[in-house]
């Protein structure tokens, strides 16, 4: 079920209880949300309807709706209600004379609360497609080769994978399939003692399956690890032993 809220506005002519006009506006919140009950979703959508019915006795109401939505779709709805009251005669709900007495705050004790019976759906869409990269190890050297591990699922197969991030500055390699998984590989670059160096890499996937659709994994960092420096002690001296 999808959540949103609506507001109606109704009115109708004094000298002529007969017919009864509406306005109504909604909007409901989701990414995939069925307002017109097509088996077609839209995001956020918002429709107007303007209603017109028709009493000409208390027992039968003719409905007439049209709403339109922001995208353009439209739909048009005529039904026909039953408005029997049990207690009450059924000559005086055949009469046209009381149907305004129906209207008058009095008779109107006896309407039902109106509400759409239809509910609204937001349909949620089943992942065919995800990728992820597993995190590398903490501790890299200067020129040491990274495997990289690719876990994708699709149900379509796979039509290309495009890598983003600092891919020269880590010489990735591919393998000999340019779309497996497996073989994916970066060389560490040389630490940098330069201010402002973060000696520090980013790499993501986005990966494209046979029917188009595209999605990006996680983003990873690879970093070097600060090498140690061996500074000789202060006084120390280095002499040769007999």
């Amino acid at each position: 079920m999808a959540s949103g809220y609506d507001v109606t506005a109704q009115a109708r002519l004094p000298f002529y209880q007969h017919i009864n006009t509406s306005v109504s506006v909604e909007q409901y919140f989701g990414d995939s949300v069925d307002l017109f009950h097509s088996g077609t979703g839209y995001h956020n959508p918002v429709a107007v309807s303007v209603g017109l019915n028709y009493t000409p006795v208390p027992l039968v109401t003719v409905t007439a709706k049209h709403k339109q939505g922001e995208s353009g779709v439209s739909q048009n709805d005529v039904g026909l209600k039953l408005n029997y009251r049990f207690g009450v005669p059924l000559k005086q709900q055949l009469a046209a004379d009381e149907v305004a007495v129906s209207r008058s705050l009095r008779g109107s004790r006896y309407d039902s609360p109106e509400r759409d019976n239809l509910p609204v759906v937001e349909y949620r869409q089943r992942k065919t497609l995800s990728v992820y990269l597993a995190t590398p190890p903490w501790d890299l050297q200067p020129g040491e080769t990274v495997q990289l591990k690719l876990q994708i699922r699709s149900l379509h197969g796979i039509k290309s994978l495009s890598w983003q991030g600092d891919t020269q500055a880590l010489s990735l390699t591919s393998p000999i399939e340019a779309n497996s998984t497996d073989g994916w590989t970066v060389i560490m670059p040389r630490w940098s003692s330069e201010a402002g160096a973060s000696n520090r890499w980013h790499l993501s996937l986005v990966v494209e399956d046979k029917t188009g659709q595209r999605v990006s994994s996680n983003e990873i960092a690879l970093a070097l690890t600060e090498p140690l420096v061996r500074v000789p002690a202060e006084g120390v001296s280095w002499q040769h032993l007999p």
